[in-house]
């Protein structure tokens, strides 16, 4: 990010546990994320609820892996010295996709959504996450 907020995507991509044999080496490309030389990992976090439709009974034997992914990376970030922000998914309301494409934030051609006119295609998961940058730059901006 620069100086007047202004910005580019530097790297776009998901990191799915089904491709890699392990956890460790899960966690190992979210660890070369972190060592990346970005300033701050904003992360969704993980709230476990217990109301109707999301009962906490769901997770009974549960190995918990998101909580424990958050912990990694909050971790990593503690011993890089990384600034580590955290914002819950109901965050993200006023950051509906419409909102983006208005504001030439996104671009959807077809059923897809691509970035600030780019061809890179930003899937569900991507655009969480741009939505999350997007709050927090404009907290930082003061807006």
């Amino acid at each position: 990010m620069r100086e007047d907020y202004s910005f580019e995507l530097e790297e776009a991509g998901n990191i799915r546990a089904d491709k890699f044999e392990t956890k460790l080496e899960y966690w190992a490309e979210h660890e070369r994320l972190v060592n990346a030389g970005y300033d701050v990992i904003i992360v969704e976090d993980y709230r476990l609820y217990n109301h109707a439709g999301a009962s906490a009974s769901m997770q009974s034997y549960s190995q918990m892996e998101t909580p424990r992914l958050i912990g990694i990376l909050e971790y990593l970030a503690h011993l890089n010295n990384k600034e580590i922000v955290f914002q819950m998914a109901n965050q993200m309301k006023a950051y509906d996709e419409e909102v983006l494409i208005k504001r030439n934030l996104l671009r959807k051609q077809g059923k897809r959504y691509y970035y600030n006119g780019s061809n890179t295609v930003l899937n569900g998961h991507m655009r969480s996450a741009y939505k999350h940058f997007l709050k927090w730059l404009g907290k930082q901006k003061g807006v």
